[in-house]
């Protein structure tokens, strides 16, 4: 969390969110090693943070994208009769993720959906808002 008021608000940091969802998927007791085994397939490119870092740049859906573009025939148990199987995620708001990933069945994104899109998974904004961090609550209630 931050400390102190950095000057402005960025929804840059909202991007940030897959990783911590990865982390938490991975560290899971129902992760499997064995594809035979698996539901679901975690795709682990990280789409809002390459749009943040510069790989793609603002407004990625009107850009090319190579990493995207290269990403689907990289997926080993990706195809046409399991491509809804495979979860992306893409914490950014969805105009603002490569075409290719929208048009993906089962994505998790940060803003809502277009449509009535089954399997699209809509995360709340991450607060790094410091006075409105649980320590900072805590500290209030004991104050």
């Amino acid at each position: 969390a931050e400390t102190r008021w950095a000057g402005r608000y960025t929804v840059a940091r909202q991007r940030g969110q897959e990783i911590i969802i990865l982390r938490k998927l991975l560290a899971s007791a129902a992760c499997t090693k064995d594809p035979a085994e698996a539901d679901l397939f975690v795709v682990p490119y990280l789409v809002a943070s390459d749009c943040c870092l510069g790989g793609l740049l603002k407004r990625c859906p009107n850009k090319y994208s190579t990493v995207a573009d290269s990403l689907l025939p990289s997926l080993m148990h990706y195809s046409p009769a399991t491509r809804h199987r495979h979860l992306f995620l893409a914490t950014a708001d969805t105009h603002s993720l490569p075409l290719l990933i929208q048009a993906q069945p089962l994505v998790l994104t940060r803003a809502a959906s277009w449509g009535t899109q089954p399997g699209h998974i809509v995360t709340p904004s991450a607060v790094s808002d410091a006075e409105l961090q649980p320590g900072r609550a805590l500290q209030s209630l004991q104050s």
